[in-house]
């Protein structure tokens, strides 16, 4: 992984506070939203492919600033075939499941969001 697992002190801090904005971008989009909020319904393939419809742009700026490169930059190295592992990488990082997926269980859904884990879903 990058600077997203990797970055200390006040590195840690400016890489948190590049996050916060692309993810809360996603974790505010009503369809992500309710997918995640489905108990168990949207399984987390048709979540990721909604993710990657919606929010282009926002993917490649979070997988940016995992490598510490811009936008563009990373718009020339990610391939199909490399940007499944890299969101999965990513999705699996506790902090960003729980930015993104913490939005839904706030919201009264954390018995979905366990059962739909529990399912491989979610």
């Amino acid at each position: 992984m990058g600077k997203i697992l990797d970055a200390r002190g006040e590195e840690a801090l400016d890489v948190l506070a590049d996050l916060l904005d692309p993810v809360t971008e996603i974790a505010q989009d009503a369809e992500i939203s309710a997918m995640m909020k489905s108990g168990g319904k949207a399984t987390y393939s048709q979540l990721i492919a909604a993710i990657l419809r919606k929010h282009k742009a926002v993917v490649f700026q979070i997988m940016a600033i995992d490598d510490g490169k811009t936008p563009e930059e990373e718009r020339k190295l990610l391939t199909a075939i490399t940007i499944p592992a890299r969101l999965m990488k990513l999705m699996q990082v506790p902090a960003i499941k729980e930015m993104l997926f913490g939005v839904a269980e706030a919201n009264g859904s954390a018995a979905g969001s366990s059962a739909a884990s529990e399912n491989g879903r979610g």
